[in-house]
């Protein structure tokens, strides 16, 4: 079972209009391939993001959404994206090692879809980058809809 990441027209866009965001998108990209490496697919379990750090240092918490109802059908997730003014290291001045990977939040995201496609690969679709403002969009059932109907029309594509 191998697995595969491809970003949506939207995130295609971004990238060619604002090239700083292929730094994250990359970033989340490798991470993905490491939990794939690691077998925690979609995402580590939020138990095991409780207790260890990311496997990488730039990617946060890693969640699966819940609201509304069509985003869990869909299997979307976001995940943290650090950005500046974030603080994800232990506050003890003598480790300077990364807090626990669920306490590393931001107020920018990753959204993506998993499913299991037709030749049996993990599938990660990446959906949106939200550079800033992310637990705004998040909240709104609109945008949130609007994800999971990409979701579904490229699941449906690919199934």
């Amino acid at each position: 079972m191998g697995f595969k990441i491809v970003r949506s027209s939207i995130i295609e866009d971004v990238i060619s209009e604002t090239p700083f965001a292929e730094h994250p998108i990359s970033e989340f990209e490798d991470y993905k391939r490491i939990c794939i490496e690691e077998g925690d697919m979609p995402a580590p379990s939020e138990t095991d993001q409780n207790i260890y750090p990311s496997y990488l240092e730039t990617v946060g918490r890693d969640r699966f959404m819940t609201n509304p109802i069509e985003a869990r059908v869909e299997e979307l997730h976001h995940a943290h994206i650090w950005q500046e003014g974030c603080c994800w290291e232990e506050d003890d001045e003598e480790d300077d090692s990364l807090k626990v990977q669920w306490a590393c939040t931001s107020n920018s995201y990753v959204v993506y879809s998993y499913f299991i496609d037709s030749d049996g690969d993990h599938h990660f679709y990446v959906i949106d980058y939200c550079n800033d403002g992310a637990h705004g969009l998040i909240s709104d059932r609109t945008q949130v809809l609007d994800w999971a109907n990409q979701a579904e029309r490229y699941k449906l594509r690919n199934i």
